[in-house]
């Protein structure tokens, strides 16, 4: 399957090698195309899926436990609106996405300063959440390197680590209950912390 995202973040690239967010922008300023937003929403959490495992395989001996604190982020700017999407692995098999901020970008002057202001705060909160995901990159390395360490030189407790790909779902769908969806605005609401 292949898709293009509009743009995506790359951190600390010569240390990492890890993407860490995607931006997928749904048509024009004002387009107001729900069945694009919903068709990009789940475009984008394959994406997200992928940079996920990504990370798992090439840090494949770090702590599960650290690895669930790890997450990968979506900016969806569509219709009138930036929203802010955290995507995770929080059980084996079993990933989260929930809407962590949502912008609304207005053209009134009058309104401006106040929709200025809201989103700098939520481009701020990404900012922050980039820079948590990128100190969690740091712990995934260290503990790789640790435990691969135990595994190659047969240290004791070196059977009992499991590899991050055992919690990854190899072949995962993204499911809407369409009966249930009828606008993204529902989406907005059914997805948020």
């Amino acid at each position: 399957m292949s898709f293009y995202i509009d743009r995506y973040v790359q951190v600390g690239y010569n240390v990492y090698g890890c993407e860490l967010a995607l931006l997928e922008t749904s048509g024009p300023f004002g387009l107001n195309d729900g069945n694009r937003e919903i068709k990009d929403y789940i475009k984008t959490s394959y994406g997200l899926l992928a940079m996920l495992h990504s990370v798992a395989r090439k840090y494949c001996f770090a702590d599960v436990k650290v690895f669930k604190k790890f997450n990968v982020y979506f900016v969806q700017a569509a219709n009138k609106n930036i929203t802010i999407w955290r995507f995770c692995l929080c059980d084996a098999k079993l990933y989260s996405i929930y809407r962590c901020s949502s912008s609304e970008v207005t053209l009134n002057y009058k309104e401006s300063e106040d929709c200025l202001k809201n989103i700098l705060n939520n481009m701020w909160a990404f900012n922050t959440y980039l820079v948590e995901s990128s100190e969690i990159l740091k712990q995934l390395k260290v503990s790789h390197e640790s435990r691969k360490s135990l595994v190659e030189n047969r240290r004791p407790g070196h059977s009992r680590i499991i590899k991050l790909d055992l919690h990854l779902q190899e072949v995962a769908e993204v499911k809407l209950n369409s009966a249930e969806l009828v606008s993204p605005e529902e989406l907005l609401m059914t997805s948020s912390p």
